[in-house]
């Protein structure tokens, strides 16, 4: 139910500690930015009820670096727009309240 089915994706993303060889065997730019509008989809249409996920999506939003987060204000609208989506749901607002990344990105 809600994300879990793409818990993956996510991971992929916004997964912590990855490691300079993980990113330098990682996926393209294109893979990444496909990825990222995926979620993105799929974040707008479940029911925010359904949205919750874990803390280090949050966190991992806020921190993500490279494309497509770096390039330029289409980029920060994306981080923007993905991060209120999922801010919806209480459980997710929790969660940003006690991360000290996402209330300085706030």
């Amino acid at each position: 139910a809600g994300l879990h089915a793409i818990e993956l994706l996510l991971a992929e993303a916004f997964a912590p500690s990855k490691s300079p060889q993980q990113e330098t065997a990682g996926a393209s730019k294109t893979q990444k930015a496909a990825v990222v509008r995926i979620i993105l989809d799929v974040v707008s249409a479940t029911p925010e009820e359904m949205r919750a996920v874990p803390d280090w999506v949050l966190d991992g939003i806020v921190n993500a670096k490279d494309d497509p987060w770096d390039s330029g204000p289409q980029g920060e609208e994306l981080r923007a727009t993905l991060l209120c989506q999922l801010l919806r749901t209480p459980s997710n607002c929790k969660l940003a309240a006690a991360s000290s990344d996402v209330c300085n990105y706030l």
